[in-house]
């Protein structure tokens, strides 16, 4: 474990680590941050590097301290403390102590102000870790001026002369040839000196002085953190609340929330982020973002332009930006403050989302009367988009943080639904609110859910599916990925039974273990999704999306459930991760990415309701006057508390008593409903400050009905305080949680030569309406559907956010191999595992079919004889949209017109010509299928190994065949074969059959 929690309950702490620039602390909003690390040594960025400061302390052990905006170090006798000033100028601060009765040296280092710009701002794991280290090269343009307190350093950047201003008193220093400014203090026995470092100049600072600002800076900090605080049982939890605040005031611009705190430093209109200022009571800051993008949503462009709108020159992949489309047209709110520009993501759908919740939180009535015209432009911009059809299922078209290539190709999306169900149900309540009409809102939420239950729930699996197909066979796709349970349940789609049920699915999807010497319990984190082949943001191990399944599990009375996936991902993210206490994007257990990015929006906003309205159970709708409160604790938990500007309440057990102290700040006439376990109650006691209100017996109830929940009504005055205690006859053990994982299927081709069979493989030349390698040199235009959305490249391959994307397929190395080895004048015999094939060397050599009018849809093939296994060899294209679907099916007809029948699964026994299935054991768990090189001929279940394809995406150079087994009834003689597409947007062809009998031949 990297770091863990300390004694006083606040910080996190670890000894002699050597993590470097791992923990950022954040200036005033402008960008302007200090890298600290596990030993005394820092970066400061400007934005750009600021040059990198070090301190080497008395010789001894070095423990780091961590808490909600400031970093401590303990060594050799000497207390530093590094701190920030976040109001005002920005300001980096250091005061060291010496806290021994002896005289100490502490030696100092600077250098290498550069104003360098990083990739992604210097974040964690896509930026150099040593991107802030001492460079020599960077202090070549830097000049010293000594003053009487310190130094401004001169540093040349794009050839602009700049300054930057450090105040340190040095007893003795030195400027190197660098130049590189190096010296040291001499600190007598509790002595402590200030350092201070400033992007621009300020006057007149003296050691006095520095500490007046340092004692003011950590004063604001702690005005800050009180904004929000917990106490928990849990000593890992308890530490995140204080966190998340300063992590939520680093991603605040002053009028917008941004995208990240560190990378991605940039203003976004939707994402998670915007959940967290109502989630800790910031509706001031909430609202000001709010009304930011109101004022960039398009209100003067009538959509003149009909459906569809694709954009040719990104090869028909995504919406073409041009005013006036249906897309870009009123509604339509665009991402960057004050600059009117299109981009490529319906982020209005996120910023919606959170402005309801919102209004939800406050219930300000001025504010739904201003936002009102927002959302009736809001509503009416996803109907003409993204229903355009009138039948109440909406496509997603980029419309969640896990969208990069994500399309549905204008199918019905359930958590696009589910959102534009919530959000006329809301716009309903919030119209018949302020005296407008209701009506056509609450009408098209009811017919949303009707048509969703209709079309999208799987009812043989109890949950929703991922999207139905607009075109084709219009199938359900019943794999969803993770951001399908958790955004139909927080949408509030169906009953409490409903989402309790979709909720269980969320044990089907891959779990990684975070595991640890240092703690007992395993915890599991799920996989976005388990689609293959990989491609990001898809099924990554993403932290938000983690955090948004557990705030799922709460709202679906999953208690426990909730609270593992809360523990796993906060072990995962603050204590075995670089950074302590980080909101980071990627967790470290993401094959692909790894550990990525810090403090990131997303899931500072999702863990921000996760707290709150999910541990804590604290719902706010003031829409209809009340607050609920439905605590979320595990059932080991004796005490929790939370404080926050609005309510601070407080539970406590002791014995089979339990005590909920509850004090408000809500409006007067506020309804609080406080759900209380219903199983084994005995008496309930409710008091105010005056003494005893209510007190309520119970019959005694039988101990396997389980937990039910029942809800106690409270009507508030202002500042009210509210004491209920609970006695229990009984109180129920802990659910035990069932395991969390998926069994794959399993591969059963072995394709080893068998001694008791022979083998008679088929010439197909004569069927053959193809070269294999055409695959992706083919433009793919028909059909496509006639609405504007987010679909497959013209090409056949890559997606939307790399719409110019292909795979070379190049099988002349097999056909070389094939002419040299044949006399025929077109086929030739290849074994693989001595198995042979007759494939074609000269002309087309595959036949396809697919959906798209490029190649039928289906051939029968006449075959004939018996055997007991059909082996083909089958080449094709398929993708992470058409992940564990039948993309095709393989039919076999028998003489006496009966048929045997073999689905082609991705990635069970189907893969794509261009990649090799990845599987890991954990997110990725692709069978090991047998593949036949078509650039040299090598066939192996581990042809990535055998080429040296390494990677998660595991690109075949020239791409290769699928061996494909089919059981087929050795007692009946074949008539034929089918083969037929299932799936759009994927090509299926057979390159070669052979059938499999026993030697002695058929029944």
């Amino acid at each position: 474990m990297h770091y863990r929690p300390d004694e006083t309950g606040r910080g996190v702490v670890c000894v002699d680590g050597a993590a470097r620039f791992n923990r950022a602390l954040y200036g005033a909003h402008t960008g302007f941050r200090m890298e600290c690390s596990d030993q005394p040594e820092f970066g400061i960025y400007l934005p750009g590097m600021g040059g990198n400061l070090q301190l080497t302390l008395p010789e001894g052990s070095c423990t780091a301290r961590y808490e909600a905006g400031r970093m401590e170090y303990w060594q050799g006798g000497i207390h530093l403390e590094a701190q920030v000033r976040r109001e005002g100028a920005d300001m980096a601060l250091w005061r060291i102590t010496n806290t021994t009765n002896q005289p100490l040296t502490v030696g100092f280092a600077f250098g290498g102000v550069s104003g360098q710009k990083f990739y992604r701002n210097g974040d964690l794991g896509v930026d150099d870790p040593n991107c802030f280290a001492f460079d020599p090269a960077a202090c070549t343009t830097n000049h010293y001026s000594k003053s009487k307190d310190g130094f401004q350093i001169d540093y040349l950047f794009k050839g602009e002369s700049k300054q930057v201003q450090l105040i340190v008193p040095l007893d003795h220093w030195k400027i190197s040839r660098l130049p590189h400014l190096v010296g040291e203090f001499r600190l007598k026995p509790h002595e402590e000196r200030y350092i201070a470092y400033l992007p621009v100049a300020e006057p007149c600072l003296t050691q006095r002085t520095l500490a007046k600002r340092f004692a003011a800076a950590e004063q604001a900090r702690k005005a800050l953190i009180a904004n929000f605080s917990i106490d928990t049982p849990d000593p890992y939890i308890t530490p995140i609340a204080e966190a998340l605040v300063i992590a939520a005031d680093g991603i605040w611009s002053g009028r917008t929330w941004l995208h990240g705190a560190v990378g991605w430093r940039s203003e976004y209109t939707g994402w998670r982020g915007a959940y967290v200022g109502d989630a800790i009571g910031w509706h001031d800051r909430a609202r000001t973002h709010f009304r930011t993008y109101a004022e960039n949503m398009v209100r003067d462009v009538e959509p003149t332009l009909d459906h569809p709108r694709q954009d040719s020159t990104l090869n028909l992949a995504r919406a073409e930006k041009l005013w006036g489309t249906p897309m870009y047209s009123n509604g339509y709110i665009c991402r960057r403050p004050g600059k009117r520009e299109m981009s490529h993501y319906d982020m209005n759908l996120v910023y919606i989302d959170a402005l309801l919740r919102h209004i939800r939180a406050t219930g300000d009535e001025a504010f739904m009367r201003e936002m009102y015209p927002t959302l009736q432009l809001h509503l009416a911009w996803e109907k003409r988009n993204f229903d355009p059809d009138g039948d109440h299922l909406y496509d997603g078209y980029a419309c969640i943080w896990a969208s990069d290539a994500l399309y549905y190709n204008g199918g019905a999306a359930t958590h696009s639904s589910a959102y534009n169900y919530f959000a006329n149900r809301e716009m309903a309540r919030i119209a018949e609110r302020i005296g407008e009409d209701p009506t056509p809102y609450r009408e098209e939420a009811e017919a949303i859910e009707k048509a969703m239950f209709n079309a999208l729930w799987h009812k043989e699996g109890n949950h929703w599916g991922e999207y139905k197909d607009l075109m084709g066979h219009g199938r359900l796709h019943t794999s969803p990925a993770l951001w399908t349970i958790y955004h139909a349940i927080d949408s509030e789609v169906g009953s409490v039974t409903a989402r309790n049920a979709t909720a269980e699915y969320i044990r089907q999807l891959p779990h990684l273990p975070v595991t640890s010497p240092d703690f007992d319990e395993v915890y599991a984190l799920p996989a976005t999704s388990d689609w293959q082949p990989y491609i990001w943001s898809i099924n990554n191990v993403a932290t938000a999306e983690v955090m948004h399944a557990a705030l799922a599990y709460w709202q679906a009375e999953k208690r426990e459930e909730a609270f593992q996936l809360m523990k796993g991902m906060a072990l995962d993210n603050m204590y075995l991760g670089t950074s302590p206490l980080n909101f980071g994007q990627i967790s470290y257990l993401d094959a692909a990415r790894g550990e990525c990015y810090r403090d990131f929006a997303d899931p500072i906003g999702v863990w921000s309701r996760a707290l709150t309205e999910g541990l804590f159970g604290i719902r706010p709708d003031l829409i209809a006057g009340k607050v609920e409160i439905c605590p979320g604790f595990p059932q080991a938990w004796d005490h929790a508390s939370i404080n926050l500007p609005k309510i601070n309440y407080r539970f406590e057990r002791h014995g089979t008593k339990e005590i909920y102290t509850i004090e408000h700040r809500y409006p007067k006439q506020t309804m609080l409903e406080l759900s209380l376990r219903s199983a084994g109650i005995q008496r309930v006691e409710i008091y105010d400050q005056k003494g005893l209100l209510e007190s309520r017996e119970f019959p005694e109830t039988d101990p396997q009905k389980g937990s039910s929940w029942d809800r106690w009504k409270f009507q508030l005055k202002e500042r009210d305080r509210f004491r209920i205690e609970v006695t229990y006859r009984w109180l129920p053990e802990p659910e035990a949680l069932q395991p969390a994982d998926r069994s794959y299927a399993v591969s059963t081709a072995q394709a080893l030569e068998n001694e008791k069979a022979s083998y008679l493989p088929i010439d197909l030349s004569g069927h053959y309406n193809a070269s294999v390698s055409e695959i992706y040199r083919n433009e793919y235009l028909a059909p496509r559907p006639a609405v504007t959305t987010l679909q497959i490249p013209k090409q056949g391959y890559g997606d939307w956010c790399h719409p110019q994307a292909t795979a070379e397929i190049d099988d002349t190395g097999l056909r070389t191999l094939l002419r040299e080895k044949s006399t025929h004048e077109r086929v030739g015999s290849w074994r693989c595992n001595e198995i042979p094939f007759l494939l074609a060397h000269t002309g087309n050599n595959v036949i396809y079919t697919s959906l798209w009018e490029n190649y039928p849809t289906a051939v029968e093939l006449p075959i004939s004889g018996c055997g007991e296994r059909l082996l083909l060899l089958m080449a094709g294209s398929t993708n992470h949209m058409q992940s564990h679907i039948a993309n095709g099916i393989l039919r076999v007809h028998y003489t006496d017109g009966t048929s045997s029948s073999l689905e082609l699964i991705n990635p069970d026994n189907w893969a794509s010509i261009e990649q090799v299935g990845v599987n890991d054991g954990y997110s990725y768990r692709a069978p090991a299928l047998w593949r036949l090189s078509l650039q040299n001929g090598i066939f192996s279940r581990t042809l990535d190994q055998e080429m040296g394809i390494e990677g998660i995406n595991r690109i075949i150079p020239g791409g290769a065949a699928t061996l494909v087994e089919m059981e087929i009834d050795p007692k009946k003689e074949l008539r034929s074969l089918t083969l037929e597409t299932l799936s759009n947007d994927v090509v299926i062809g057979v390159m070669g059959i052979t059938i499999e009998r026993r030697e002695e031949g058929c029944d």
